[in-house]
């Protein structure tokens, strides 16, 4: 179940909705997204995922969106690039 090997992942900006469970039990350690306002996901979509040790990397002056948003501010550290 999971997906161990999947350390990184980048969500482009034509991807406007993300299923229940889609990177459930996933060993992540960084995500990047390109959105400039963070979409709605439920909170089964990184279900047993650690995102207190995962990186959520985010467009530049957006961090304060994601730190507010519900279930992506659940991430260990969100830094703009």
């Amino acid at each position: 179940m999971g997906c161990s090997n999947l350390k990184t992942i980048e969500i482009p900006k034509s991807v406007n909705r993300i299923e229940a469970g889609a990177f459930a039990y996933c060993a992540l350690e960084f995500i990047y997204v390109n959105w400039h306002k963070p979409i709605d996901i439920g909170k089964s979509v990184f279900k047993g995922c650690q995102l207190s040790t995962c990186t959520l990397i985010v467009p530049r002056g957006t961090r304060q969106l994601y730190e507010q948003a519900e279930n992506w501010k659940d991430f260990g550290r969100i830094v703009e690039e």
